[in-house]
């Protein structure tokens, strides 16, 4: 199979990250909360004419928005396992100085 991959860029990667997310993730869950405020007619929503549709779209979209942008500028797992993992006494990882060299094995007391 003769198939060349084309890498896409950040910015088209994160729309497809958006789209994905809000199709998939919080369409359903807001339209279930949608539904069940259609069930109860307890709000407002469900006098206005396209109230609920303009609920269910601005709370999908947002969700989306927010969950993927703040996964955008995040560090890599494996850093962030590291260090909060080098503060614990009971660390199976070994934990590095700044210059690269082992650390020293901790005082037992």
């Amino acid at each position: 199979m003769n198939a060349i991959a084309v890498s896409k860029s950040r910015m088209q990667n994160w729309m497809e990250g958006v789209t994905l997310t809000g199709l998939f993730h919080g369409l359903p869950t807001f339209v279930a909360a949608a539904m069940l405020i259609k069930l109860f007619s307890t709000s407002e929503l469900v006098t206005d004419q396209g109230g609920l549709l303009i609920f269910v779209f601005m709370a999908t979209v947002l969700h989306a928005v927010v969950s993927l942008g703040s996964r955008r500028n995040s560090r890599s797992c494996s850093s962030t396992i590291t260090n909060r993992c080098s503060s614990t006494p009971a660390c199976p990882l070994p934990t590095r100085s700044r210059a690269g060299a082992p650390a020293p094995p901790p005082r037992g007391g």
